[in-house]
């Protein structure tokens, strides 16, 4: 679903430095039309798993049976710039295609198995994996307007900030601020014509 992302890429434009992550979900829901989305802090560990996206198809889930819907669930050790990343990025699995959906538990056990395999650098990617790949590039450009990634981008170049720098700008984790310089993240911006 590439055009409502395209919507919500539009809308985020036009947001100021600090993107509000409730403003993204209000956008969200506007778009897919759904109901509404939970928010639940779990004790994940944070070294295997800082968050997870259910829907109602994952209706045996404890999570979905009690609170239903659409769920970001979170690892209550995050700190604010992780769990803010972590909700938007499990947020834009709103946009996956039937096919990318990880409804049931063989697919979200062949997903976590790709994720931990070397293997899954070499054969063609599940459309899960390629739906983790996205959303992840997703929460990137609607958290950093182009404006403010522009602009980073020339500071950086004059020496003005570093990555931690941006990261406390953009209340995004560190480790995540120099994929938004890469040519690769240009190229998946143009080949679908966000910029």
């Amino acid at each position: 679903m590439t055009g409502g992302f395209k919507a919500l890429f539009d809308y985020a434009q036009g947001l100021s430095l600090h993107v509000r992550r409730n403003d993204i979900k209000d956008k969200i829901i506007e778009l897919t039309g759904v109901d509404g989305i939970a928010h639940y802090r779990s004790g994940l560990d944070t070294s295997v798993c800082r968050g997870y996206w259910l829907t109602p198809q994952n209706s045996s889930h404890h999570f979905v049976q009690q609170l239903g819907g659409h769920i970001v669930v979170t690892a209550r050790d995050n700190n604010p710039c992780w769990e803010r990343f972590v909700m938007v990025k499990e947020m834009m699995h709103l946009f996956d295609t039937e096919a990318q959906k990880a409804g049931d538990a063989e697919v979200l056990n062949t997903l976590l198995a790709e994720f931990s395999s070397s293997s899954s650098l070499t054969v063609p990617f599940s459309p899960q994996l390629e739906s983790e790949i996205e959303s992840f590039l997703q929460a990137l450009a609607v958290l950093c307007p182009q404006t403010f990634r522009k602009r980073f981008r020339d500071e950086l170049d004059q020496g003005k900030t570093d990555h931690y720098g941006i990261a406390l700008k953009l209340r995004i984790p560190e480790a995540y601020v120099p994929r938004l310089f890469e040519d690769r993240f240009d190229k998946w911006l143009s080949s679908r014509g966000f910029i």
